[in-house]
């Protein structure tokens, strides 16, 4: 079935139909949708076309003392549950203004957390695929915590653990763009696992004004503590800006106090990678 979307359209209505055939919606050119997404089903393809989905979303998003989000990935522009997804050509943000939401923590003006992804993939998420996609924000801009996730030809950009979770993911040719210092992925990668973050003759730069050596390749992401993660990440035929710091990985504390150093998980780049 295809259905083509208008500037009127509830994407969410449309990425939900209901209907055995695999589902083909194509979004309108160049388009922008200012819409929360979620996608809660099997065999969707979405034909963005240049369009973007943007929204405004944090976790632990505070208004009168009143929490909406209770979790990280509540603050997804686009949640996918889903099995045998294709997206292609989309754009999408979460534009969250983490610079001003962190300045007002430091200074204790406001409650608000900082984490504000621009896409989740949930844990039963099988076979994902993003091709020639843009995904924008901050801190925590792709939540990748399926089974397996594929991106291909696709941009990413961040700041802090801005590529993280337990997904087995592989990157080809992908841009990876640091807006900010800070730490570019996060993964909670299981110990069973033979895999898991990939990234493949892909390029990470920043935009301009990220100082020299500020930003690290990836910290151990260990949820609540769990011993049953070994964070694992290979970086092969990549070009690294000199935004990377030359010590590539570095530790992250987990919430129980415990820091996890990268010798102890499975941190991996290969000769054919080059650091600037």
């Amino acid at each position: 079935m295809i259905i083509k979307a208008d500037a009127n359209s509830d994407l969410n209505a449309l990425f939900n139909t209901d209907t055995k055939e695999e589902l083909v919606v194509e979004l309108p050119a160049a388009f922008t949708y200012r819409q929360k997404v979620k996608i809660n089903r099997d065999n969707v393809t979405i034909m963005g076309n240049g369009s973007k989905i943007v929204y405004t979303d944090c976790n632990g998003n505070y208004e009168n003392t009143i929490r909406y989000n209770t979790a990280t990935a509540d603050s997804a522009v686009l949640s996918i549950n889903g099995s045998t997804v294709l997206i292609r050509d989309l754009i999408v943000e979460n534009d969250f203004d983490y610079e001003k939401a962190k300045k007002e923590r430091e200074e204790a003006t406001k409650k608000m957390g900082l984490q504000a992804v621009a896409v989740y993939i949930s844990p039963s998420s099988d076979e994902v695929v993003f091709d020639c996609c843009r995904l924008l924000g901050h801190q925590d801009t792709l939540f990748a915590d399926g089974v397996h996730n594929l991106f291909v030809d696709c941009t990413i950009e961040g700041s802090v653990d801005f590529i993280f979770g337990r997904a087995n993911a592989d990157f080809h040719n992908c841009t990876i763009v640091s807006n900010g210092e800070g730490f570019v992925c996060a993964p909670s990668t299981k110990a069973d696992s033979d895999m898991g973050f990939s990234f493949m003759d892909c390029t990470f730069t920043a935009t301009e004004g990220v100082p020299e050596r500020s930003v690290y390749l990836a910290r151990p992401w260990h949820p609540w503590g769990d011993e049953g993660v070994s964070s694992f990440m290979f970086v092969s035929n990549c070009k690294l800006g000199n935004h990377i710091n030359l010590k590539l990985w570095t530790s992250m504390m987990d919430s129980r106090g415990k820091n996890h150093l990268p010798q102890e998980n499975r941190f991996i780049i290969d000769d054919q990678s080059i650091l600037n």
